[in-house]
């Protein structure tokens, strides 16, 4: 009697090999493709949707219900880890916030939900009919192998890219799902919601505010720009502000230097706007409206100021759509409410482009406040790291290798970025909106620079401010 028996495999033809790695092309493809649309990060291959196919074409139908119930997971993480990108969509909390928003959307965004909520449900349905008679011996092979291999190089990239916020997704093979547990207990997002303490700055570390002249102006501009640094050569920096400084027979004074800066872009807003630093984390909506009661929003609506305060980004990142109105800043202005305008977005967080809004949304709200007292704050967004090169539109306008910066490095694109938003708001003060308006612009931090070039030669340790005043 032979104890040895033979086993074969089940035969598959070649149909069948084409139908199964159909099954698990379609749907990565659908989302890699969106995701290349809107120029946002996604690994090649999900590997969620091999967990949830293997399960959706069982023979039993409580695991095909389970199958079924998998596969609409892990659509619904797919698209959640792309919108994350563009807005941060952490906790339910975030889904209370962003609903009043989602009605005034642009038609391309809302024709994208209403795609994505047929696909969700719909996709499961159309591979069970389409691929219903499918080899189940293969189909768990090739499940559990991609699952196991995928695993192992889970960490390999095929595009290096800085960011945050799940913009750095440029994975091989990876789940949607992990990331995004990754990225919701990550330090960025326990920084971000951990209550922070306010504590007053030395008279040597006070921001640039403290030039302001008093009285205060009826009119005031006062610009945070996004890693704005200070060049070590007069002649960088003299660069930069040109388009401003050429003007000034429209203006009745105009100054410059560089001020103390440590720290994210928080603490430079803080600096700035409070003359405090903060402490422990980043969760300011925490905080209570006493925290910010020496802030100049408070100071300024105290004397009948309105105080407006506007950035490219969502409200929810460092919980400014909180915070900001504990400051005392009447009304703000985010992403989220600028949705209906359809504006171009750019690279850094898929904000709104600084140029857009220096086009058209500050002069717009100068001219409805034309009889009021107004204190109008922008926290700039587009030089933000990595200081993308697609969102140079004149790379010209700073001949980087004049200035000993590499033409292709992160410094010089950070320099073309800034002097694009100086230009900004050069053509500002040629709009009759803005005459009688006082402007501060100053750096929030130093820039990061991420690609190994020595900046140290090129600039100081603070940042950059220019002071002055559009005539009447």
């Amino acid at each position: 009697m032979s104890l040895s028996k033979d086993y074969k495999l089940p035969h598959i033809d070649r149909r069948e090999t084409i139908n199964l790695i159909a099954l698990f092309v379609i749907p990565n493809a659908i989302f890699l493709s969106l995701a290349g649309y809107l120029n946002l990060a996604r690994p090649l291959v999900n590997l969620d949707y091999f967990v949830a196919i293997a399960f959706l074409f069982a023979r039993n139908k409580g695991l095909k219900a389970v199958g079924f119930l998998l596969f609409i997971l892990s659509c619904l993480f797919d698209i959640l880890m792309l919108v994350i990108q563009i807005f941060p969509f952490m906790d339910l909390s975030a889904i209370r916030y962003f609903m009043p928003f989602i009605w005034v959307a642009p038609k391309m965004y809302l024709i994208a939900m209403g795609l994505g909520t047929i696909l969700t449900f719909g996709l499961p349905l159309i591979l069970q009919k389409v691929f219903r008679q499918q080899n189940y011996f293969y189909l768990c092979a090739v499940s559990i192998v991609m699952i196991l291999v995928g695993s192992v190089v889970r960490d390999f990239k095929y595009r290096d890219q800085h960011g945050v916020l799940a913009r750095t997704n440029y994975y091989y093979t990876n789940s949607q799902a992990w990331l995004y547990y990754e990225l919701t207990n990550s330090a960025f997002v326990a920084a971000s919601t951990q209550k922070a303490q306010l504590v007053p700055l030395k008279a040597d570390e006070q921001g640039a505010s403290r030039h302001l002249k008093t009285p205060y102006a009826s009119k005031i501009l006062f610009v945070i720009v996004e890693s704005l640094g200070a060049p070590k050569q007069p002649e960088l920096q003299q660069e930069l502000f040109k388009n401003i400084t050429a003007q000034t027979d429209k203006l009745d004074f105009v100054e410059m230097g560089k001020n103390y800066a440590l720290g994210a872009t928080v603490q430079g807003e803080l600096r700035e706007l409070c003359g405090m630093d903060v402490r422990y984390g980043f969760g300011l909506g925490q905080l209570d409206s006493r925290s910010f009661s020496g802030c100049l929003p408070h100071k300024l609506t105290q004397s009948g100021y309105k105080t407006i305060a506007m950035h490219g980004s969502s409200g929810r990142l460092y919980d400014r759509y909180a915070w900001y109105p504990k400051a005392d800043f009447q009304q703000t202005i985010f992403a989220e409410q600028l949705l209906g305008l359809e504006l171009k977005r750019c690279a850094a967080f898929k904000g709104i482009c600084d140029t857009e809004l220096t086009q058209h949304v500050i002069p717009k709200q100068f001219q409805q406040h034309q009889n009021d007292k107004l204190f109008f704050y922008w926290l700039t967004l587009t030089a933000h790291a990595p200081y993308e090169e697609e969102d140079i539109v004149n790379k010209q306008r700073v001949d980087c290798t004049r200035f000993g910066m590499n033409p292709n490095g992160q410094l010089c694109h950070n320099m073309q970025l800034e002097a694009q938003t100086m230009d900004g708001i050069a053509n500002l003060i040629k709009q009759p909106e803005m005459k009688g308006v006082e402007v501060m612009v100053v750096g929030d931090h130093i820039p990061p620079i991420m690609d190994n070039e020595d900046f140290r030669p090129l600039l100081h340790s603070g940042v950059s401010w220019l002071h002055f005043k559009i005539k009447d």
